[in-house]
């Protein structure tokens, strides 16, 4: 596994840091959106597998990239902005868009905005949005609870505490040494970022996106650990209102399924991004 090189770049006021992998590859790139808690670096076992260049931001608050104190920042819509502010700067016309957790319920929202500009959109371990109320709302207050608990515990205590969360349990399987990685990445974080991340980027403040799935037309492939069953419900949901989407279970991963099993979920996403350069193709003259 090949580290990557990182980029600093100022995004509305905020340095945003982005691992990169470059192939020397002509095919299109992939965004990769990591989880909560994480950061772009997280995707260094996957990216092994995969014969395109990878640019995975840290999302504001998290890893490298900045962390400010106000609110606004980590509010979904602003880091919409944030992330088509990169995409301009940093991508060609066409590129693949990925997103584990809480980077695929972005994903999912920011598809719609590049929708002309994506070859293809990749969901690993990803929720559509709660459609009602009150579980939304119990969402929330469970996610601000978190937060407060985080800044005034800090993060080691919050360590200590994720590690308790059973849909992280397997996360014990990625490689090392992609794995220690990882868990320094993540006690370096700042608890206010974090808890930032959480009132903005949560999934009790998410727009449920089931109503405009059926828009969302480029190839999806919808990516779940075989024992990750609550993910695959919802993944089996997507597939029904998404118009152009398959499901890919690997075989022996929870909810990280790609960090997990990396070479697994990398042939996955070989397999589908090349069917689906086939399928969009020209017909020769």
């Amino acid at each position: 596994m090949r580290p990557p090189e990182h980029d600093l770049i100022t995004v509305r006021d905020l340095q945003i840091r982005v691992a990169r992998w470059g192939h020397g590859s002509e095919k299109a790139p992939i965004l990769a959106l990591h989880g909560f808690a994480g950061c772009g670096a997280d995707f260094m076992p996957l990216n092994a597998g995969l014969d395109r260049p990878m640019l995975a931001p840290d999302f504001v608050g998290h890893g490298g990239s900045d962390a400010p104190e106000e609110e606004s920042p980590y509010r979904t819509d602003e880091v919409l902005t944030q992330l088509q502010a990169l995409i301009e700067e940093l991508l060609p016309e066409r590129f693949v868009l990925l997103g584990y957790s809480m980077g695929g319920r972005i994903a999912l929202q920011l598809a719609p905005r590049i929708h002309d500009r994506l070859e293809a959109l990749v969901l690993v371990g990803t929720h559509p949005g709660l459609e009602d109320d009150r579980w939304r709302g119990h969402r929330f207050t469970g996610d601000d609870e978190l937060a407060n608990r985080i800044l005034s515990r800090g993060m080691d205590w919050f360590r200590s505490y994720w590690a308790t969360n059973p849909i992280i349990a397997t996360q014990e399987r990625i490689p090392e040494p992609a794995k220690t990685a990882m868990a320094q990445s993540r006690s370096a974080n700042r608890p206010h970022g974090l808890a930032g991340a959480l009132r903005g980027m949560g999934l009790g403040v998410m727009t449920p996106t089931q109503e405009f799935l059926g828009d969302i037309t480029v190839p999806t492939l919808l990516c779940v650990g075989d024992e990750d069953e609550k993910y695959a419900e919802l993944a089996t949901t997507m597939e029904e209102l998404l118009p152009n989407a398959q499901i890919s279970r690997i075989p022996g991963a929870g909810h990280c399924a790609h960090l997990e099993r990396p070479a697994a979920a990398a042939q996955a996403i070989r397999w589908f991004l090349a069917r689906s350069a086939r399928a969009v193709s020209p017909a020769p003259e």
